[in-house]
């Protein structure tokens, strides 16, 4: 059985062309040049807004950067937004990249216990890529840890990347973190990963990102069960397979 549990929303921005612009692209502008405070707080509260209309209990996953985690007011934010939607708190979760600034942030866990002190989830996203992943999940209070889909990609042609997949299975075990694995595109890879006991995936074999209007729409025609767990404006399904 597969059923919906966490919508995640992804930043989407287009040029005066009309065409669609990259995050990788855009983001690191709006941090560059200070915008990053503001653009993540509407799309905070515009996630928030939406998840709240969702029937059942859905999560909804907000990326925040490393530079809005050196905003003060993050923290006063995240509870205007769960004020202001209704939400409830439990059906938000904040993503962090994985990145130097994040490992190199003295603040870091100090504003992350303080969001999970309101009882919003806090997961850490692309997990093994980058800088300091064992030091994170030391230092920081996290809920989940998320597969990079890097090693996804090559779950079945390598024993190196099922032996990395099991690995942080492993380890978010000691943690009593949860775990979703990133980038699921073929059944052999669900297949592999629910082999290693992953039962929360993503990717294009479960849905595609699609712009908000267009999800409500698939919502109310889907057959999928909405689940009771967890997929910015686009937003892409996360799935529990049973």
């Amino acid at each position: 059985m597969r059923a919906i549990i966490i919508s995640s929303v992804s930043r989407r921005w287009r040029d005066q062309t009309g065409r669609s612009v990259s995050p990788e692209i855009f983001i690191p502008i709006a941090e560059r040049t200070g915008l990053m405070a503001e653009l993540g707080r509407r799309i905070l509260f515009r996630a928030c807004l939406e998840m709240a209309r969702w029937p059942g209990d859905p999560i909804v996953a907000v990326n925040v950067s490393a530079v809005q985690l050196r905003n003060a007011r993050l923290v006063e934010e995240v509870k205007d937004a769960l004020r202001i939607s209704g939400l409830t708190a439990t059906r938000l979760e904040i993503e962090l990249t994985e990145t130097a600034d994040l490992a190199s942030e003295d603040h870091a866990p100090a504003i992350v216990e303080a969001i999970r002190a309101l009882g919003v989830g806090v997961a850490l996203d692309d997990f093994g890529t980058r800088y300091s992943s064992l030091s994170l999940v030391q230092r920081l209070a996290l809920t989940r840890l998320k597969i990079d889909k890097s090693f996804v990609r090559t779950i079945n042609s390598t024993r190196r990347s099922l032996g990395i997949a099991q690995a942080v299975m492993n380890l978010a075990s000691t943690y009593d973190l949860a775990v979703t694995a990133e980038g699921v595109e073929t059944r052999e890879q669900m297949r592999a990963l629910a082999g290693i006991g992953c039962r929360h995936m993503q990717g294009y074999l479960f849905g595609r990102p699609y712009p908000i209007e267009v999800w409500w729409e698939k919502m109310a025609r889907t057959q999928l069960p909405r689940g009771r767990n967890l997929a910015s404006g686009a937003v892409t399904p996360l799935i529990h397979v049973s």
